[in-house]
């Protein structure tokens, strides 16, 4: 028999909130809260959502292309 996760769908502003200081929060911080314990299941525009933006803060100036690489690297 399988083995039942608990599973939630990840929207893209709560995963930016986790990138960009300034959009932090206590709901993103419980949903972090909840790895590895859950697994997240994101729409497929997930990526793009994310890509467009950290490329949008980086044109902003609100992070570098180094801290972007970084944190992608762990998603």
């Amino acid at each position: 028999m399988a083995k039942k996760t608990n599973q939630f769908v990840l929207d893209s502003s709560v995963s930016m909130a986790w990138y960009f200081k300034d959009e932090a929060n206590s709901y993103a911080d419980a949903v972090a809260a909840c790895f590895p314990g859950v697994e997240a299941i994101v729409p497929t525009l997930w990526p793009l959502e994310v890509a467009n933006a950290v490329v949008m803060g980086e044109r902003r100036k609100r992070s570098t292309e180094a801290q972007a690489a970084r944190w992608l690297g762990y998603l």
